[in-house]
Order: C-alpha cells, then sequence, then structure tokens
C-alpha cells in the first residue's frame, strides 16, 4: 500500500517545524556552553554581582535591579554592602521612599550614613567598587577611605528652575572631596581642573560615574557645580 502523498503546504509546514527545531536545538547548546565557560557578568541569566567586573550583560542587570526593591537589596547584601531601611516621609512634593542608609562595606561617606533611595545606593556601591578605588589606588597610589559629600536628601527644586532636584527624593548625591589611606586629601573645588594627578583622577572618577548614575555633573557642567559632582539616579541622562 502506497503511504499518503504530502501536499505542498504539508511539506512547508513539516520543512518549518523541523527548522524551528533544528534552531532550538542550535540555541540550547549555545546556552548550555555559554553558561559553562562564559564569565557570568556577560550572562543576561546569572544573577548581578557586586564583585563582578563590569561585562557584557552588566549594564542590562544593573538597570532592572535598580528598578526592583527587593533585588537592589539583594544585590548589596549580597556584595557586602551593609544597610539599614530608612522610614519613608513626605513633604509637600517631597518624598523619601525606597530608601536606606549606607553602614558599610562601601567607601564611608562624610557625613556617615546619608540617607538615599535604594538605586542610588545601588549606583555608588558599583561606583565606589569600579571606579573610585581603582582609579584612587591607579592614578593617585593609596586607597580611598572617605567620601566628603554635600548631602543627599533635600527638599529644593533644581537651582534656576522650577522642577523639583533629584535631592528632593533622596535619589542623588553631591561628592565633594576623597581622603586617601596616605592623610592627602583631593577636592572637587581645588583639584578638577589642575593638572597632575589629582585632575586626572577627579576626570577619571566623573567619567566613570556616568556608567552607574544617570546623571552626573561636574565642573565641566556649569559653575554651580565647581566644587563638587552631582550624582543621581533620576529619569534623565547626562553626563558633564
Amino acid at each position: 500500500m502506497r503511504p499518503p502523498v504530502q501536499s505542498p503546504e504539508g511539506l512547508l509546514l513539516a520543512g518549518v517545524w523541523a527548522l524551528l527545531l533544528d534552531m532550538a536545538l542550535v540555541f540550547l547548546a549555545v546556552v548550555w556552553i555559554a553558561d559553562g565557560f562564559a564569565p557570568p557578568q556577560d550572562l543576561p541569566w546569572k544573577p548581578l554581582r557586586l564583585a563582578d567586573p563590569p561585562g557584557l550583560a552588566t549594564q542590562a542587570k544593573f538597570e532592572r535591579a535598580k528598578l526592583n526593591p527587593s533585588a537592589c537589596r539583594a544585590v548589596l547584601a549580597q556584595g557586602g554592602v551593609r544597610f539599614g531601611e530608612a522610614a519613608p516621609r513626605t513633604d509637600g512634593a517631597c518624598a523619601q521612599l525606597n530608601a536606606v542608609r549606607l553602614e558599610g562595606g562601601v567607601t564611608p561617606l562624610a557625613p556617615a550614613g546619608p540617607v538615599m533611595t535604594c538605586p542610588q545606593a545601588l549606583a555608588y556601591a558599583f561606583w565606589d567598587r569600579h571606579t573610585l578605588r581603582p582609579a584612587a589606588r591607579e592614578v593617585l597610589g593609596a586607597a580611598p577611605v572617605e567620601v566628603g559629600h554635600y548631602g543627599t536628601y533635600a527638599c529644593r527644586k533644581v537651582a534656576g528652575r522650577d522642577g523639583l532636584s533629584e535631592h528632593a527624593f533622596a535619589n542623588a548625591l553631591d561628592v565633594a572631596s576623597v581622603r586617601l589611606a596616605d592623610g592627602r586629601r583631593v577636592s572637587v573645588l581645588k583639584d578638577f581642573n589642575a593638572d597632575g594627578e589629582a585632575g586626572a583622577f577627579w576626570r577619571r572618577a566623573r567619567t566613570g560615574a556616568c556608567r552607574w548614575f544617570h546623571v552626573t555633573l561636574s565642573p565641566d557642567y556649569n559653575a554651580a557645580h565647581r566644587d563638587h559632582l552631582h550624582l543621581d539616579s533620576g529619569r534623565y541622562r547626562v553626563c558633564r
């Protein structure tokens, strides 16, 4: 007895399914090989870890973690960053929500323990680990032991504008200086535009911050930032 003859449409459909099956098998093989041999920072399905050097998938995983309060805290905790929860507060249009107080595991801030949103704390931790510390060691020859700042939360508008600043939501940090293990102190005001190692350090710190913070403003932006780096995790993206 002869086997039934398939129609052209049936042959085409069978070919499509065979092709899709082959593609699926190839994809699974690639994933299996990558999972075993590629570094975790290059794989989007691997957890984000503060200890891993930045890789191909780091930025996407980092931005996802910032949007998820529990994931944000999990990445901080897994990376050895100690923090306490900050109580929510509102002051008119200003609000402090999803906020933490950094307590250890990062270069200490002075004044100590400022309250900031978890996304901002995560950005600070990654900037500290992957930009600030390497820049200080490689350019200045000493580890940073303290980061001086002008605050995180202030219910105010952007200078010269009507809109609220990210400081109004504890979502910004103004970095003014860094104290080094050998006792030296370098400041944005004195050193950012200077020749030599201190200026090179600050410019590298500013450029590296642009990877982790959505907005990074330096003395290159305007005179209002002549003495600090404004770092925030707001909705806009600016790197100056």
